[in-house]
């Protein structure tokens, strides 16, 4: 089994190299099956979750992807990822102060300058 999930995380990320991110998606809802049988089974479940996210995202599907970066947050709140790709999908859906206070976050809990170049980005859109 645990085989079987790591050859996924491996595809997943290949899939997403190639810039194949509803196949990528297809894969990681798979390994998330095999992880709700196996709970001994180790990995990082928040950013699991957070590339799924970014994957809808960059997908354009906003909702889901929103909702997935909640759960990546809700799973590891002290995590700058998901607050960094939340960031992202709200600023696309034009929510500049919801993006506004989600790369704040992010640069709360990790800061550097891609984070900052984007809080600039976003500021312009006030």
């Amino acid at each position: 089994m645990e085989e079987e999930f790591n050859a996924l995380l491996d595809d997943i990320e290949e899939l997403a190299d190639e810039e194949n991110y509803s196949e990528a998606i297809k894969l990681i809802d798979k390994a998330f099956a095999i992880a709700d049988k196996e709970p001994l089974l180790f990995y990082d479940k928040c950013t699991l979750i957070n590339n799924r996210g970014f994957y809808n995202y960059k997908l354009g599907n906003l909702k889901e992807a929103l909702a997935d970066v909640e759960k990546a947050i809700e799973e590891s709140p002290d995590d700058d990822l998901p607050y960094y790709t939340k960031a992202e999908v709200l600023f696309e859906m034009k929510n500049y102060s919801g993006a506004l206070n989600a790369i704040n976050k992010a640069i709360e809990i990790s800061p550097d300058s891609d984070k900052e170049d984007f809080r600039k980005l976003i500021l312009e859109k006030i």
